[in-house]
């Protein structure tokens, strides 16, 4: 994992105690918040528009483990950034977790995981502010191109024999 204290902006997810945290990472004086808006911790100066701040030393696995947050996952900035959600990617929040499933425009609509009901149409400006973000690349159609040729290599019979169905 990339040394935290290096990570002054970025988004995470993380579980602090029992709660599922989203937030943003501030680095002060050497030490790395994480600022979410369920767990109240020590405060530090730039809260970065969250409610509260939970101080997890300079980050280190022992830290981590010490100040009783697990599961830890960073946003890289860029990824923080990128709205243009499309069909297929995941999206979560502090207490819930979609799949993207519907985009036309500006409207997006996506699935709850957990009751698997459709979300009203939103724009991705929308469900970023009521804290949504991005946690994986959609998923991509994998296209696998092979000759007759290759196949009558693989399988080590004659081209001429070969016989490919439909289904």
């Amino acid at each position: 994992m990339k040394k935290l204290t290096e990570c002054d902006g970025w988004g995470f997810t993380c579980r602090i105690n029992d709660w599922n945290c989203v937030g943003e990472i501030t680095v002060q004086d050497g030490e790395v918040f994480l600022c979410q808006d369920l767990a109240e911790g020590h405060n530090c100066v730039n809260k970065r528009g969250y409610k509260y701040s939970w101080v997890i030393g300079s980050g280190t696995d022992r830290d981590l483990t010490g100040n009783s947050v697990t599961d830890l996952k960073l946003i890289s900035p860029e990824l923080e950034e990128y709205k243009d959600w499309q069909v297929g990617e995941i999206i979560k929040t502090s207490h819930s977790e979609g799949k993207i499933i519907f985009r036309s425009g500006e409207l997006v609509i996506y699935k709850s995981t957990s009751s698997g009901a459709a979300s009203s149409p939103y724009t991705p400006d929308e469900l970023y502010k009521q804290g949504w973000r991005i946690v994986s690349e959609p998923e991509k159609e994998v296209m696998v191109e092979l000759t007759m040729d290759d196949v009558a290599a693989k399988f080590k019979i004659d081209v001429k024999t070969l016989r490919i169905k439909d289904k």
